[in-house]
């Protein structure tokens, strides 16, 4: 953060809108004078001076708002190291501590990951099933592939915004992960600086720093691989290589899928706090004893009603039981105190900070408890946005997958015809498909044309939860290749019918 306000305006990596940057040119001299009059009186800086590094949108909102550009940099899509690196440690916090925040990479995980994935080649390929299973199922790999591990993996990702997958040779393969905020720069191709080549890994034992050289996987070596700054990085590298997946960011690195949650889900709890204060505060007395004494009379009152725990370890003074009768005499007055906490308001006012704080992830606010923001009419238009959403990340998990397992089947020298992997995760929703199968039943049976499209063949076994009907088609037409005048569509069809004939699929 910068100490001084003079120190932030004349910074030259920012300039006025429509300017030049030429500070020899005198509208240019004034222009800044203006500027910073303006800035000191709005106190613009002072306000920037009481922002933590970590609270950074606010801050580049707030330069936005004054009408300053970022001139250096205009290339690089990554956010400055430093500030990445206080949004992990934040989102951390955040992700571990809030509510909403823990909310919202609970709910990314529960449907996206759910219990797990599961990856299978085909049952005929034996070298590279038996190749597959040993990876997957190594007591060395559990930590990545089990259920919760995969769980892990997915909150580390939604919390971080990237993490890395290290390969390492052995027989099986073993895999590990990297904390991200170990992996301080990415060497890339000198000729095309979206291509990372090598990652710089630094971290400590104890008070001993040491450096690591990791090849990203699909590097073969060949040339030179280069920093941000363009110095040729040369050294050693690991017996290793690294599979880097990013949640978001268009550059290098992975962006914390919290960034745009996390402030308001600060407001909501700091808002939430006081009103807990307000109503433990209003709850502290719930009546009223109205005496014609004196200050003496009083003490003598209060020590009458209160407890006698705070002079003693049992208690020497215990409340009234519950419906007994208050005795009062003429110089006394009882009454209850009236219990107005504002809660209606509140409500409403607990409901816009709640729903601030889950725009930026995309939620809907009744998947945080709010079911008054719930009707049927509306489900339709709010539920496909977050079955998409759902389903994007689903898939970035599935083509990562994928890519390890089809990496550690090269990597054995299996051949590449067997490499084909099928990765297949928990359904988001459970869907009642007898009815559609029924319906696409009946119009092929109406339309008898159709029962030789692929095309809604694979949509109906799409429907089954089959994620590459393509293949199940190819190996039904190499199956059935032989038999005159077979129809893979119709065999389809087929066994359609007698799923909705049985009342829809089987597990197993």
């Amino acid at each position: 953060m910068q100490a001084e306000t003079d120190q932030t305006l004349n910074e030259p990596r920012y300039k006025l809108l429509g300017g030049n940057g030429n500070d020899d040119v005198p509208w240019y001299e004034d222009a800044m004078n203006v500027a910073i009059r303006q800035v000191e009186r709005e106190d613009i800086a002072g306000r920037l001076l009481k922002l933590s590094e970590a609270e950074f949108m606010s801050m580049e909102l707030l330069k936005d708002d004054a009408g300053w550009q970022r001139l250096s940099d205009a290339s690089n899509l990554d956010m400055p190291d430093a500030l990445r690196v206080g949004i992990v440690h934040r989102a951390r916090q955040y992700a571990r501590h809030d509510g909403i925040v823990k909310q919202t990479v609970s709910l990314y995980t529960n449907f996206g990951v759910g219990t797990g994935f599961a990856g299978t080649v085909n049952e005929e390929h034996e070298a590279a099933a038996t190749t597959l299973n040993a990876f997957i199922k190594s007591p060395a790999n559990r930590q990545i592939f089990s259920t919760q591990g995969q769980r892990n993996s997915s909150k580390a990702l939604l919390t971080d915004g990237e993490i890395f997958f290290v390969l390492f040779p052995s027989d099986p393969m073993k895999i590990r992960t990297i904390d991200p905020l170990e992996i301080v720069a990415v060497a890339t191709n000198p000729e095309d600086k979206s291509e990372p080549r090598i990652y710089i890994r630094k971290y400590y034992v104890g008070s001993q720093e040491h450096t690591k050289l990791y090849r990203d996987w699909m590097w073969d070596g060949e040339g030179g691989a280069a920093t941000a700054q363009g110095k040729l990085v040369t050294g050693d590298l690991e017996d290793a290589v690294i599979y880097h997946v990013k949640l978001a960011g268009r550059g290098l690195r992975g962006e914390s899928g919290l960034i745009a949650d996390m402030d308001w889900a600060k407001q909501y709890r700091k808002f939430m706090t006081g009103r807990a204060a307000v109503v433990r505060a209003i709850a502290m007395f719930a009546a009223k004893l109205k005496m014609q004494t004196d200050a003496a009379g009083l003490a003598a009152a209060a020590t009458q009603l209160g407890t006698g725990l705070s002079q003693s370890t049992s208690e020497t003074n215990p409340p009234p039981v519950s419906g007994s009768t208050m005795l009062e005499n003429a110089g006394a007055t009882y009454s209850t105190v009236r219990q107005e906490t504002g809660a209606a308001s509140a409500k409403v006012d607990s409901e816009l900070f709640m729903q601030q704080a889950t725009c930026g992830s995309g939620m809907f606010p009744h998947y945080y408890g709010l079911g008054n923001s719930f009707r049927l009419a509306t489900a339709a238009s709010m539920e496909p946005p977050m079955f998409k959403a759902f389903t994007a990340y689903q898939e970035l998990w599935r083509d990562a997958y994928e890519l390890i397992f089809q990496y550690v089947l090269e990597q054995a020298n299996v051949p590449d015809e067997q490499c084909v992997v099928n990765v297949k995760g928990q359904p988001i929703r459970e869907q009642d498909i007898g009815p559609l199968i029924d319906g696409i039943e009946k119009t092929v049976r109406t339309f008898s044309t159709l029962a030789a499209s692929d095309d809604i063949a694979k949509y109906a076994l799409t429907l089954l939860g089959i994620s590459k009907p393509d293949e199940v088609l190819g190996q039904l037409a190499e199956t059935y290749k032989d038999v005159p005048g077979h129809n893979v569509a119709a065999l389809v069809y087929g066994y359609l019918r007698e799923v909705v004939k049985q009342g829809g699929v089987q597990e197993g």
